[in-house]
């Protein structure tokens, strides 16, 4: 499942939408194969992809990410609003979102930006946060922060996917779910090489009547999970 990037989401194929590096990298691939014209710009597979999908942008699941550092996350994220009409957006994969650059950066800054972008995307109803593959990050270097925010403003949110916990060495942002109560969601996955009790606790704490299905990667304590069976009681007693 890390070796790769989603291929569907929600029932949906992922389609990304190309950062400026990616998008400068494919027209050059594309302007190389024999056929390509003079005169005309060139288009990938990936760009024939990428349009088709601006037809109808609720028929797709969109993966954002950055391939390379052309462009940084906030800015890219503001174009992407900007060129599809994000109102038809059902479901959303988040990628890389700087971690190249350094691998111990949260996802505050990604997170930030989708809060401010709450109501372009009124459909929304699957976030999966963490598309990365190992050959980017380790699962227990992917650094996430407090999503509490993210949640509370996408209160139709129904499916919610987290990969990464990562506690920098220095301290500072590292993930939590301390969201008190969500209406809608109904399915909530965290990805973790080793996930906090704390988390654990905060999840099981926290008021999610429509909850049906919940995916907890526990770990091992070398990356700090540090779940016990006490921090699960409340759940497993139903």
């Amino acid at each position: 499942m890390i070796r790769e990037h989603l291929t569907e989401h929600a029932g949906l194929p992922v389609v990304e939408f190309l950062d400026a590096e990616a998008e400068e990298h494919y027209l050059h691939l594309a302007g190389t194969r024999p056929g390509s014209g003079r005169g005309t710009r060139p288009r990938s597979s990936e760009h024939v992809r990428m349009e088709e999908a601006r037809e109808d942008p609720g028929s797709v699941a969109w993966r954002l990410r950055l391939a390379g550092y052309a462009e940084e996350f906030v800015p890219y994220l503001d174009r992407f609003v900007a060129e599809v009409d994000t109102s038809r957006v059902s479901a959303l994969v988040i990628g890389d979102w700087g971690l190249e650059d350094d691998c111990e950066v949260p996802s505050v800054d990604a997170r930030d930006a989708l809060v401010r972008h709450a109501d372009a995307f009124p459909a929304l109803r699957s976030l999966f946060l963490g598309d990365i593959t190992f050959e980017e990050n380790e699962i227990s270097w992917i650094h996430q922060c407090d999503l509490a925010p993210l949640l509370d403003a996408y209160p139709r949110l129904e499916e919610l996917t987290v990969r990464g916990v990562g506690e920098t060495y220095g301290g500072g942002e590292t993930l939590s779910l301390a969201v008190g109560g969500h209406r809608s969601l109904r399915s909530l996955t965290v990805q973790s090489g080793g996930l906090p009790g704390r988390v654990v606790r905060e999840i099981v704490a926290a008021d999610l009547p429509a909850l049906e299905r919940l995916e907890l990667w526990l770990g091992v304590a070398d990356y700090g999970g540090d779940t016990v069976v006490e921090d699960l009681a409340p759940l497993l007693r139903g």
